[in-house]
């Protein structure tokens, strides 16, 4: 039987997920490939969080700048997610929220064709399924298809994202209390798309060749949560061992 994890009930066996990617697939895509991922994941018109980050601009266009300029060197990531000198913890936080937030919906958007009802009807990782829950339709944990819990994950994150009561849009306005709080919960569910794109359609992905912009989207994403420490390591646990070999390679 496979790990439980908070947030999701085991489903029965799956014997061999992708239980590992080839050294290469892992590696960070250098050169006009990069930038081609950096353009299609950063840039495709997802609109949402723009008004938000508008009054940390400066701190914007480093954080644009210097990911455009890691990639296309094919440098350290881990670098990369680390909070800048003299910058705000929260500010820096609310940035990549928004970043990855874009990057998740734009990944979903271009395989959503992968990713259907018929295919997936219910929202899993391996032999864990995440049951959707919210305080509007869904009070009580309930099982949903994976698409339905994707685009419900990325409607809630992207309400959260636009509330100015949350993600203050005023350089004299503190963030909430509960903004951390908040952030992690938008991480947790993001994790949960990347970790049903691998064992679900990780195939189908690579043979579109698009897994490369994949799993670099992943190990940014994964080291910022590392960082920041924003995700419990029991929800982490689907994907582990590809974790373990992202932390590990030199």
């Amino acid at each position: 039987m496979g790990n439980k994890q908070s947030g999701g009930r085991e489903t029965g066996t799956n014997d061999t997920p992708v239980d590992y990617l080839s050294q290469q697939e892992w590696d960070v895509p250098q050169g006009q490939t990069a930038h081609d991922a950096y353009q299609q994941w950063d840039n495709q018109g997802v609109q949402v969080g723009e008004r938000a980050v508008s009054h940390r601009q400066d701190l914007h266009n480093t954080m644009r700048n210097t990911l455009r300029n890691t990639m296309m060197a094919g440098g350290d990531l881990r670098q990369l997610v680390k909070l800048p000198a003299q910058a705000d913890r929260n500010d820096w936080l609310a940035l990549n929220t928004i970043h990855f937030y874009k990057t998740c919906a734009a990944i979903f958007e271009s395989l959503r064709h992968m990713c259907t009802k018929e295919s997936c009807p219910m929202m899993c990782a391996g032999v864990t399924e995440y049951l959707w829950r919210d305080n509007k339709n869904y009070p009580r944990p309930t099982r949903v298809s994976a698409p339905e819990y994707i685009e419900f994950s990325l409607k809630e994150a992207m309400s959260v994202i636009e509330n100015p009561e949350i993600f203050p849009t005023a350089d004299d306005v503190d963030f909430p209390p509960s903004f951390q709080e908040k952030v992690r919960e938008i991480f947790k569910r993001l994790f949960r798309l990347f970790a049903h794109l691998y064992y679900s359609h990780y195939e189908s992905i690579k043979d579109k060749q698009r897994n490369k912009n994949l799993n670099s989207s992943f190990k940014h994403f994964i080291f910022f949560v590392l960082e920041f420490q924003l995700i419990d390591p029991d929800s982490l646990a689907p994907l582990q061992k590809f974790i373990e070999h992202i932390v590990t390679k030199r």
